[in-house]
Order: C-alpha cells, then sequence, then structure tokens
C-alpha cells in the first residue's frame, strides 16, 4: 500500500512539474483565449459550457494568483491533468496489484501527445 502511495504520488508530482516546464505563458491559437477568457469571468466559453473546468479553473486562478490569467488557467489545466493522472494511476494500481506497472502506464500515458498538449496549451 505504502509503495502505490508512493508511486501515485510521483506520477502526480513529476508530471506536474513536466507540464508546468512546458507550460504556454500566454494565450494559444484557436479557442484558448475563449476558454480562458470565459474561465476567467466565469462565462460560458462553448455551447457545452465546460461547466466544471470553468469553475475549479476560476477556483484555482483565485487561489493561485500568477502573473496573468492566461498563466492561471493554463497552470489549472496542467493540474488537472496531472491529477488525472493521479487517479489512471491510482486505479490501474487497484485492478493490476503493482504499483510500478501502473505507474510506467500513468507516465506513458503522461508523455502521450494529446494529454501533454492539452496540459501545457490550453
Amino acid at each position: 500500500m505504502m509503495r502505490t502511495k508512493i508511486a501515485v504520488g510521483l506520477v502526480f508530482g513529476l508530471s506536474l512539474v513536466t507540464y508546468c516546464l512546458t507550460l504556454c505563458p500566454d494565450v494559444y491559437t484557436e479557442g484558448a483565449g475563449e476558454l480562458i477568457g470565459a474561465t476567467y469571468l466565469l462565462g460560458t466559453p462553448h455551447p457545452t459550457g465546460y461547466p466544471f473546468f470553468v469553475l475549479l479553473g476560476r477556483l484555482v486562478a483565485l487561489i493561485l494568483p500568477l502573473s496573468s490569467p492566461a498563466v492561471e488557467i493554463n497552470f489549472a489545466s496542467a493540474l488537472f491533468a496531472a491529477a488525472a493522472l493521479f487517479v489512471v494511476a491510482a486505479a490501474a494500481a487497484l485492478v493490476v496489484g503493482a504499483a510500478m506497472f501502473a505507474a510506467a502506464a500513468a507516465a506513458a500515458v503522461s508523455v502521450a501527445d494529446t494529454l501533454s498538449a492539452a496540459a501545457a496549451m490550453l
């Protein structure tokens, strides 16, 4: 059980550090500006709305005031991606029973192109 906690914690910590090192410092292309603005002002970015992201992103922006709203919301995206990997690693450890294999699988997912791009560049 202790190995699982350590492995899952390492997955969270290392993925968060990796995403923060590659974090976009400004507004990126496509709908990023719309999503950042809507999250910071508690608006509705798209017809689907992303309400949970908007609420949690605004909460992160209030708790951790950084240099700009773009950096705050981009950091929230990186934090949520690392938290998702934490859950994946914990669930895999429960199913497989081997903490290191679960952590390796979550680490492989963490560097997948889709997730790492979404975490670092909103």
